[in-house]
């Protein structure tokens, strides 16, 4: 297996930034995900078994679509 050498103080520096940014990152987004599928999850329950089923979902299908997983964002 090969490895990777850095040999200036600026490659390291700037691997070691990017690691430290997408440690910081990765749990605000997954955050925002959780809290937007809250959101969604809320909005729907409140509507009535008519209106849900007037936009082709009934009770059982709020908890899948509010917490599917959209792909990358």
């Amino acid at each position: 297996m090969a490895g990777v050498a850095f040999t200036s103080a600026a490659a390291q520096s700037a691997v070691f930034t990017f690691h430290t940014a997408v440690i910081k990152v990765h749990p605000l987004r997954s955050f925002v995900r959780w809290n937007q599928g809250r959101q969604t999850r809320n909005a729907l329950s409140a509507l009535t078994d008519r209106q849900l089923q007037d936009i082709g979902m009934v009770r059982g299908d709020i908890d899948e679509l509010a917490f599917a997983n959209p792909g990358k964002s």
